[in-house]
């Protein structure tokens, strides 16, 4: 179970995007998120998803991509290029 901060962070998003017009993230990208991180190993991995998801806004990107984040962290060496 993803804990309260990635939570409150779709939440504010989805709230967000919807105040600007925009669909906000469908269920299916948050629910693949949510298990991507229950099976996932990695250290402080939901913080760092949380970053990639506002960093993705801030640029401009589809916030949809962010169910790609955890399988591109998990290849060998990703963990030491910029999120």
């Amino acid at each position: 179970m993803a804990s309260r901060s990635l939570e409150d962070a779709l939440k504010a998003l989805n709230e967000l995007m919807i105040s600007k017009g925009m669909r906000p993230l469908q269920s299916k990208v948050i629910s693949t998120v949510h298990i991507q991180l229950k099976n996932c190993v990695l250290p402080a991995i939901e913080a760092k998803t949380v970053t990639r998801l506002k960093n993705l806004y801030k640029k401009g990107e589809s916030v949809a991509n962010i169910s790609s984040f955890i399988p591109y962290m998990q290849r060998p060496n990703a963990c030491f290029l910029n999120i």
